[in-house]
């Protein structure tokens, strides 16, 4: 849950997105319903551990639950992005941390590695809501950019043009993420900044671990926190880019939601829980 104490960031916002609203309303029976569900498992020794029957949802219920578990996911993933960046720039000086060995480079490497997987994996994200959203049919595996694209519904619409706009915002992370999870390729920070200075605090940072080093410590603490002010405010500005084209797919999403899922609404099937729970009938 968003901290009312702090200003909300642009990507935060999204989740007040009349996309998002419009999802979790129409699956609010369902949310309302866990509830007293959850109440008694927990006074059931053991209840929680149990799996019960795979739940069955009518189409129109499968539709709002596909589309808003798509678009959280993305939003999800939006959330990864900032809890990278903070972790980025807040290295811990604990002990435990220097006796397993985890410098400063390598929390920052670490964390940098995750941002980049998790703002690639946004592009592929969109393919799997749009096929969602327009009911296509497609298999997860089968969401590929030239499948969801060229398909006829989606081919000259605005939803096209926004995945664009997301896969162009995201596509140099994509060969980093490749290099990384496919050949074990770190990352380089140092791409990131202007200077040769990262490599250097590594190098530095490699001969202290040895006991070789002599740059004091709080010289080499000052010289990370330059090199992570200027990394940082990269980082602030894919978040940014990134968010503004997931408004814009999202935008364009809309209205193809809100014709789908009406038309679902209007002609119900049996079992649709919203209607169910407006009824009272007991589940079977």
């Amino acid at each position: 849950m968003v901290n009312v104490r702090r200003k909300q960031t642009k990507a935060e916002t999204l989740y007040s997105h009349p996309l998002i609203k419009g999802t979790t309303r129409n699956l609010r029976w369902a949310i309302e319903g866990l509830a007293p569900k959850l109440a008694e498992l927990i006074k059931t020794p053991g209840g929680l551990r149990k799996r019960g029957k795979t739940a069955s949802y009518a189409p129109c219920d499968m539709y709002d639950y596909s589309v808003f578990n798509g678009a959280t996911t993305i939003l999800g993933t939006l959330d990864r992005l900032r809890y990278a960046r903070h972790m980025l720039v807040n290295f811990p000086r604990g002990v435990r941390y220097q006796r397993a060995g985890i410098t400063q480079d390598i929390w920052l490497e670490y964390h940098y590695s995750f941002f980049v997987v998790s703002l690639s994996s946004v592009s592929d994200l969109a393919l799997l809501l749009t096929n969602s959203t327009y009911r296509l049919g497609m298999r997860p595996r089968d969401c590929v950019p030239n499948v969801i694209k060229e398909n006829d519904w989606v081919r000259s619409t605005t939803v096209r043009k926004a995945i664009d706009r997301v896969e162009n915002t995201v596509k140099a992370y994509r060969e980093l993420k490749n290099k990384h999870v496919h050949h074990g390729e770190v990352p380089d920070l140092a791409d990131l900044t202007d200077s040769n200075n990262y490599d250097l605090l590594k190098i530095i940072t490699s001969l202290k671990e040895e006991g070789d080093s002599p740059v004091p410590s709080e010289i080499l603490k000052t010289g990370y926190a330059l090199e992570v002010s200027e990394i940082v405010t990269k980082l602030d500005s894919e978040i940014e880019k990134v968010t503004a084209a997931v408004k814009e797919f999202f935008d364009a999403l809309l209205p193809i939601y809100q014709r789908t899922e009406g038309f679902l609404h209007q002609n119900p099937d049996k079992d649709c829980g919203r209607l169910r729970a407006g009824k009272s009938l007991p589940e079977r």
